[in-house]
């Protein structure tokens, strides 16, 4: 919008000077956004007529097609930059607009004589007192509605959303966002229609804020660095060694706290760059990691994740850690005004809720609100909260299991969509597929789909983790990880319902089953270390169960699978600097191959043992004819089509039939793009309902 006047006005204890853009409350300078500023411009230049919608849309966006929430947005803005005397001058007109009801005094010019600025200050004081008077009688008589919370959609930019993050201020929304390609962060300002992208940001994740909003951390290239919000060039602040990432958060003191996973504590390091250093230990819980952290008011200390999402209080002062019990799981912390609260936001049965959070005593209060529906929890990052009263969410895009062909072509789904419907396995005789679902990502169970009739049931029945599902030889029994009581194990689960869980393994480490060998032998599993990363180890299923290290290095070796005829495993190690696929003989003898070069990812292979298939780095499914028998021999893999895997996907992430004709995904039950971001203005106003 165009200064139409380079005036000052002045209305109660606030002057507004256009041609400085400046707005003053008892000569303290008060912030405004841009389209903020404009907006009370307009309304101050108004002389007491009623506004209509249309009509300050135009104006604030003339040659951009905008949804009515945005201007709701701003007004609901300048509401609060106002305070409660600015919110009863601005009144809403029914199915009109808006009427500012403030007595405004044009001034002439800040060099005019005393005589001719005393005038004004006189006619304004009066005029303010009859205006206070008035509003006094009409509020005693019809107290003011409480601000209402304010909706409205940002489309995503493409079908897949890795994640989002508001800004601490509420101004603005950074996406990480791609689908196949590389793609940049994009920064929408929550007062405009269109976002804007921030080159030199390709394939970064896990995106979040500076406390002043003035900067953007995230994760890319093994490194976390940061960008201005307005753009530039992105700068290394630190390298990340593991390959999983779970969040960060920045402190009011330039400190950023982040989580890597795989067996690894959280991690601290100056916002200035320099070498990230331990800030938690995992010493009490060999094989666990921590994750999503928050600072509390004090800067000092912190809320933080343990695996399976339970909460504890850590401390830049010390690596010492406490269980924090009571509080939900994965729950995200944000100060409130009020001094020691704050609110925690977590998900639960779908919903996201809000609790009021004591921090000094580390205790919740009151009861749990409900803020939004279709929402998954915290494990997926879907919402984000700001302090200054925004609050963003995406709904939940439920999977469907789904047969496709070799050209891509979808062929028929199986059973009912759900939101976890990943880490699946087909049975040996390709009737059943055995899948985790359930929950939110804090209890979770092992499911059986009836391929034939379409037909669901639930295998596990234990409150916390199971999943990654894998299959005996006969079908008879399912092997799964198993959270019990905060201790991850390896358990054996009878297909028949004939028999409570067996545990198989317990090391004190996060235990993930990858395979069952042909002859029922042995199982292979994975473990997280925090020295070494990701592990492969095998563990025979008769007594006395020693585990036999199968894979072990400095690096991560991960996704094993035994060959249909039992004398090869492929897995994948990333000791080249990136994912490749390897294959070893067994029993182990030291003789290996690297399979791939251009990098490879989740083996699976064909029941005669003629093909191996494998996802590629751009997400294509990849076929390799294989020969041989006393040595290895393939041809050059071929690609099959572009796959289509949820991100963050935890287990394995398709099947494929005994002919490798067919292949299983869980796909989105519709299309992702018709999920947009919701962004909701004044969430406090719900939670005090």
């Amino acid at each position: 919008m165009s200064n139409r006047t380079n005036g000052l006005y002045e209305f109660g204890s606030f002057r507004l000077d256009a041609a400085k853009r400046l707005l003053t409350r008892d000569g303290e300078s008060v912030t405004l956004a841009p389209k903020t500023f404009d907006l009370l411009l307009l309304l101050a230049e108004s002389e007491g007529r009623a506004l209509t919608k249309a009509e300050l849309m135009q104006a604030l966006w003339p040659d951009t097609f905008v949804e009515e929430a945005n201007l709701s947005f701003q007004m609901s803005a300048l509401r609060r930059a106002l305070g409660e005397e600015g919110s009863e001058w601005i009144e809403t007109v029914p199915r009109h607009g808006y009427r500012f009801t403030a007595a405004v005094t044009k001034v002439e010019s800040d060099d005019s004589s005393w005589f001719r600025r005393l005038a004004p200050w006189v006619v304004a004081a009066v005029a303010t007192l009859v205006a206070l008077i008035m509003v006094w009688v009409v509020l005693r008589a019809h107290p003011a509605p409480p601000a209402e919370p304010v909706s409205f959609y940002v489309h995503p930019l493409t079908k897949t959303i890795q994640s989002f993050a508001l800004s601490p201020d509420g101004r603005y929304l950074v996406i990480a966002a791609g689908e196949g390609t590389k793609q940049p962060l994009w920064v929408r300002a929550l007062d405009t229609a269109e976002p804007r992208p921030l080159p030199g940001t390709e394939d970064a994740r896990d995106p979040f804020w500076s406390r002043d909003s003035r900067f953007i951390a995230f994760f890319a290239d093994g490194k976390l660095k940061k960008i201005a919000a307005t753009g530039g060039p992105p700068q290394n602040i630190g390298n990340v060694t593991n390959g999983r990432f779970g969040g960060g958060t920045w402190s009011r003191d330039g400190v950023i706290l982040f989580s890597v996973g795989a067996g690894s504590p959280l991690y601290r390091v100056s916002a200035a760059g320099g070498m990230p250093v331990p800030a938690t230990s995992t010493e009490a819980s060999v094989g666990s990691y921590h994750d999503y952290p928050s600072f509390l008011p004090d800067g000092r200390h912190f809320l933080f994740m343990e695996a399976g999402g339970r909460p504890h209080l850590g401390s830049l002062d010390s690596k010492d850690i406490r269980p924090l019990p009571g509080l939900p799981a994965y729950a995200v912390f944000l100060p409130s005004l009020r001094d020691g609260e704050g609110h925690l936001f977590f998900g639960r049965d779908g919903a996201l809720m809000a609790q009021r959070f004591d921090t000094r005593r580390l205790q919740p209060l009151g009861e749990m609100l409900q803020i939004a529906t279709g929402v998954r929890g915290r494990w997926g990052a879907d919402f984000s909260v700001s302090a200054s009263g925004a609050l963003a969410y995406r709904t939940a895009v439920l999977n469907r299991l789904t047969w496709f062909d070799r050209q891509g072509q979808r062929l028929e789904s199986v059973g009912e969509p759900g939101a976890l419907q990943v880490g699946f396995r087909l049975s040996p005789d390709q009737k059943r597929v055995a899948v985790q679902g359930g929950g939110d990502g804090v209890d979770v169970d092992v499911w059986v789909v009836d391929l034939e009739h379409g037909t669901s049931s639930r295998l596990t029945f234990t409150p916390g983790l199971d999943n990654w599902p894998v299959w005996s030889p006969d079908g008879g029994r399912v092997a799964h990880r198993g959270v019990r009581e905060g201790r991850p194990g390896i358990y054996l689960t009878d297909t028949g319902g004939a028999s409570k869980d067996e545990l198989l393994l317990e090391t004190g480490s996060h235990l993930y089953p990858q395979d069952w060998s042909p002859d029922g032998r042995f199982l292979v599993y994975l473990v997280s270390n925090p020295k070494t990363g990701f592990d492969l180890w095998l563990v025979p299923l008769a007594p006395p169960r020693q585990p036999i290290p199968l894979a072990q290095t400095e690096f991560s070796e991960r996704y094993a699978q035994f060959s249909p005829d039992g004398r090869w495993i492929a897995y994948t190690s990333d000791e080249t600097g990136r994912t490749e696929l390897y294959l070893q003989t067994l029993p182990p003898s030291g003789a290996r191959w690297q399979v791939t070069t251009s990098g490879g990812d989740s083996p699976r292979w064909r029941r005669d043992g003629k093909e191996l298939f494998y996802l590629a780095p751009d997400g294509r499914l990849m076929a390799m004819a294989v020969s041989g028998s006393s040595t290895f021999q393939a041809s050059p893999p071929q690609p099959l089509f572009l796959a289509t895997i949820p991100s963050g996907n935890p287990g394995p992430s398709y099947d494929v039939s005994a002919d490798g004709k067919r292949f299983l995904m869980s796909v989105p039950a519709r299309d992702a793009a018709e999920t947009p971001i919701t962004v909701v203005t004044n969430w406090q106003a719900g939670l005090k309902r």
